[in-house]
């Protein structure tokens, strides 16, 4: 069955049929809410560790998800730097990642909110993140690609 059967499958199911399914796990924390208007999403996952103020591997992390994949960024839980906002959700929606799903923080919400991406975090504040020191000083540190990340 290709990615796109099995996400049309998905998308057809209940979150709380599916959880069931899943040994009654595999929900996102509870604390964790859609902003954008559209809160469906089913696919692949891209991960991403990063420092929970680097801007410049969220936006590498744009450019190389795969088109269809949900972009997962593990951002440490820090909820007073926004890792992503308006500009990031208009590039993820026109790249065609599915969805992306940040531990951490957002802003630009009235942005976001109008568009069909689903964005999922734990909290909004307008505080941008850095633009790139901390990946260029640390770049072995500041990101880890493909990992697990859980809750």
């Amino acid at each position: 069955m290709k990615n796109a059967s099995i996400r049309t499958k998905l998308l057809a199911l209940r979150p709380a049929l599916l959880s069931d399914a899943l040994g009654k796990t595999g929900a996102m924390d509870h604390d964790m809410r859609c902003w954008s208007r559209n809160c469906r999403m089913a696919g692949p996952a891209t991960t991403l560790r990063v420092h929970p103020a680097d801007l410049l591997m969220v936006v590498k992390a744009i450019s190389v998800c795969p088109k269809g994949n949900v972009l997962v960024i593990d951002g440490q839980g820090e909820l007073n730097t926004a890792l992503w906002g308006g500009i990031t959700t208009i590039c993820a929606r026109l790249k065609g990642i599915e969805a992306v799903v940040i531990d951490g923080a957002i802003r630009d919400v009235a942005e976001i909110e109008r568009q069909a991406l689903p964005v999922f975090a734990r909290a909004a504040v307008p505080n941008a993140p850095s633009t790139g020191a901390i990946s260029m000083c640390r770049s072995s540190v500041a990101a880890r690609w493909s990992i697990p990340v859980t809750g």
